[in-house]
């Protein structure tokens, strides 16, 4: 008896957080899916079509992935997958009309987005937001300010007088967004990723999608709210800030001591996998509790999460099995080796929860493809919006690489350009609020397509022709 005192005394604080996280997310899962307590396990079988739909939504987006051989990012290709699946009503196929309005189809895309906001903040740590440096800071600052400045009060009314001015603003917002994993892919592929440039570019990517998130918030809540008073303003941009600075705090608090607590269940990669989307999945709901959007608690929960609080767990399998294996040898090729098994060690959490997004990560894409309707696309007026746009979107971060005074700050500033998933997951959630038309969403989808196509081709030229990164 003695014994199950302890036991259960060790577990007290994971037993209270595991039932408000069950009793939270029970019900809003249950509700995204149109069902009852009795009726949430028989969903799917109501619509047998939705295994069929998931599998050609998946096979669509990894055969766009072809896109990459003309040297274009994955994301591309998805959002061309759902475009195309979704427009094939104009060739008399109807086969995928209900799909963007299907409950179960948008729980698991808004899932997704919660799963690819987690990870972003796994690969940002917190403790590197107070290492970056000024430079980051002012590329930062002019790069998500100006963007949003310019898409809500200059080119936004221009050419679309008498929209209301939430959509303004989150035409704004999308300008905003900034894509980590694109620019960083051609800078890796380039050789250029431990370079100055490279540094100052990740620093200011992690300040701005704190920025963004942060002006994401405001202006969800000012949308579900009703109100733009500046007060209302001033208390919403409060409460989302408050929000992640009181996450990080929080969770840095509660972390160790959660994983801990779960070490003593087991230290495998299973129990290791539960606590780290845990983690993430309860942030995401404390978010939406309070009025947030769920993507600012996932987002929260990956800049909290850090290699250390999983110390106790075990490594994985291949690592220890290597490890043994050259447990007689001695030289620079086990020091290389061991570098590398550390570096695998180290982000192993990211590692594990990468399958997650492999698979429900493809279905937001498409499905925000699948909302682009080629209709509200085919007028001058939609078009040279999109470009115009566009022009705004990169002038707006090219400016912020302006702030530095290094000859590579062009390079800087091209990295800031192509919006990728973070400019669509903003533009989704305008959608979802009914903020945005059919028109001014695939006006934004178009510009995201647009910067995430030209930025990295512009990016790899301002490289070619700048001699050092580091001067």
């Amino acid at each position: 008896m003695q014994k199950l005192k302890q036991f259960f005394g060790k577990f007290h604080i994971a037993v209270i957080l595991g039932t408000l996280f069950f009793t939270q997310l029970s019900q809003p899962i249950l509700a995204a899916t149109g069902a009852t307590e009795t009726e949430g396990a028989n969903v799917l079988h109501h619509s047998p079509k939705i295994f069929i739909v998931l599998a050609l939504l998946l096979v669509a987006a990894k055969i766009f992935h072809l896109i990459e051989k003309i040297k274009l990012p994955p994301v591309v290709g998805e959002l061309i997958a759902g475009i195309v699946l979704g427009n094939l009503a104009m060739f008399g196929w109807h086969y995928f009309d209900e799909v963007g309005s299907n409950d179960v189809v948008k729980f698991l895309a808004e899932f997704g987005v919660i799963i690819l906001l987690f990870q972003i903040g796994l690969e940002s740590n917190a403790k590197e937001l107070t290492k970056v440096g000024g430079k980051s800071i002012s590329v930062a600052l002019i790069g998500a300010f100006l963007p949003f400045l310019l898409g809500s009060y200059l080119v936004g009314p221009w050419l679309l007088p008498g929209q209301d001015t939430s959509t303004y603003l989150f035409l704004g917002a999308a300008l905003a967004a900034t894509s980590v994993s694109i620019p960083s892919k051609v800078l890796m592929d380039m050789g250029k990723m431990q370079t100055k440039a490279a540094k100052i570019f990740l620093g200011a990517t992690v300040i701005d999608d704190v920025l963004g998130l942060v002006i994401l918030a405001v202006i969800s809540g000012l949308v579900s709210t009703g109100e733009m008073s500046l007060v209302s303003i001033a208390l919403t941009f409060f409460k989302s800030f408050a929000f992640l600075l009181g996450s990080v705090v929080l969770g840095q608090l509660i972390a160790p001591k959660l994983g801990k607590a779960f070490s003593k269940i087991n230290t495998g990669m299973g129990t290791k996998f539960t606590f780290a989307i845990s983690f993430g999945l309860l942030f995401a709901g404390l978010a939406a509790s309070i009025g947030l959007e769920p993507i600012i608690g996932a987002f929260a929960a990956g800049l909290v999460l850090d290699h250390v609080h999983f110390k106790l767990f075990r490594d994985p399998s291949i690592v220890g099995q290597i490890k043994d294996s050259l447990a007689d040898h001695k030289g620079s090729l086990r020091e290389k080796i061991d570098k590398i098994l550390h570096f695998h060690s180290r982000r192993n959490v990211e590692d594990i929860i990468e399958p997650l997004s492999l698979f429900f990560a493809p279905i937001f894409f498409v499905v925000t493809g699948m909302s682009v309707k080629l209709e509200s696309l085919m007028s001058w007026q939609t078009l040279f919006l999109a470009l115009i746009l566009t022009v705004a979107a990169v002038v707006g971060k090219v400016a912020g690489g302006l702030a530095l005074k290094e000859k590579y700050r062009f390079v800087v500033g091209l990295a800031m350009v192509p919006r990728g998933e973070v400019g669509l997951i903003f533009a989704s959630v305008g959608q979802s609020l009914g903020v945005l038309s059919d028109q001014v969403f695939s006006v934004i989808v178009m510009t995201v397509l647009l910067t995430t196509i030209i930025g990295p081709f512009l990016l790899a030229q301002a490289i070619k022709k700048q001699k050092s990164l580091d001067d």
